[in-house]
């Protein structure tokens, strides 16, 4: 597969990913214990069950991805402006492994 196509298709499932990963009991606690500036790698066979049976069709693709915690300053205006947030929100940037310039955005209140 070409990497056009490649980029698409992890850009395809970028925000499924973070969705389920976010939403996710054992994720959740996983993420909770991160630091600022700390990264998680996101393997296809570490994705939640929940993300396979939206996306039946992905578990044929090798789908690496990585989140790492970042601070709310460290994400554009253009995606953030419109967030509600307050002290106990985290943020975190999901990305692909191949196209670290493809990335997703996330305020999660666990």
């Amino acid at each position: 597969m070409n990497n056009r196509i490649r980029k698409k298709l992890y850009a395809k499932f970028l925000s499924e990913v973070g969705i389920e990963v976010t939403q996710n009991n054992s994720w959740q606690s996983r993420l909770c214990k991160l630091g600022v500036d700390e990264t998680i790698s996101i393997r296809n066979g570490d994705l939640p069950n929940s993300f396979y049976e939206l996306n039946p069709l992905a578990s044929k693709y090798k789908l690496d991805y990585e989140l790492k915690k970042i601070e709310l300053n460290a994400i554009p205006d253009n995606e953030s402006s419109w967030w509600e947030t307050d002290e106990k929100t985290t943020y975190f940037v999901f990305y692909p492994l191949a196209f670290r310039k493809v990335c997703w955005y996330v305020a999660v209140n666990f």
